[in-house]
C-alpha cells in the first residue's frame, strides 16, 4: 500500500515514479504537464510524442520511472 505525501508542489514527491515501475508492462506511464499545478495524466510513449509535437506540451515523467 502507498501513503501519498504532498510536499510543497514536488510532482516526485507523490510516489508516482514508484506507481510506473509498477505498471511499466501495460505501455502507460504517469506524466505531470509542466505548470504552476499538478496535473497528472497517464499517457502511451506515443501520445505524449504526438502532444509534444502536435500542442506543444511540455509533459515530464518523474525521474526514476
Amino acid at each position: 500500500m502507498y501513503e501519498i505525501l504532498l510536499d510543497g508542489d514536488y510532482f516526485d514527491s507523490l510516489g508516482i515514479s514508484e506507481i510506473n515501475k509498477l505498471i511499466e508492462d501495460t505501455g502507460y506511464q504517469y506524466y505531470h504537464i509542466f505548470g504552476e499545478d499538478i496535473v497528472i495524466v497517464m499517457l502511451t510513449e506515443n501520445e505524449v510524442n504526438k502532444l509534444e509535437r502536435e500542442r506543444g506540451w511540455r509533459l515530464i515523467l518523474p525521474q526514476g520511472s
